[in-house]
């Protein structure tokens, strides 16, 4: 009687990928990656543009609503920009509530009060586009704030 052996019968023929084989996936892949990463940046660039745009729509909406709410377009002060006039607007009405409006360019206490203010971002107010450095309380738009 003779007795089998279960399982896979022995040959000298390996199943493992050569490396010849293993390089050219590698460098396929590396190739994918290569023609991808520019059409996603393309992509995310597009993306930040389209935020710019509805930024800028938004800032033009709060102005007209409040020349509907006034009678006139909202005015830069000396100490206070147009972009804090049009806060309440923006949806930012706490950010608004929390300056004080004393004398800004005299009143030193009135000045620390609004420190807090000054250091916080309104995200309308920035482009994601634009990656310079802006000031405190400014604005990466053309003209205003920056």
């Amino acid at each position: 009687m003779e007795c089998r052996k279960f399982g896979k019968a022995s040959t000298s023929q390996s199943s493992a990928f050569t490396l010849i084989e293993v390089l050219v996936v590698i460098s396929i892949i590396g190739l994918l990656i290569a023609l991808l990463l520019p059409a996603i940046q393309s992509a995310r660039e597009s993306a930040r543009r389209l935020q710019c745009v509805t930024n800028l729509r938004t800032m033009g909406i709060a102005m007209h609503g409040y020349a509907s709410q006034t009678g006139v377009l909202p005015r830069g002060e000396k100490a206070y920009s147009i972009q804090t006039t049009l806060l309440p607007l923006l949806e930012q009405t706490a950010t608004y509530n929390s300056i004080n409006f004393c004398n800004y360019s005299s009143d030193l206490k009135a000045m620390a009060a609004n420190q807090t203010v000054e250091k916080t971002r309104i995200a309308v107010y920035l482009c994601p586009s634009d990656s310079s450095q802006i000031r405190l309380g400014g604005s990466n738009y053309g003209g205003i704030g920056a």
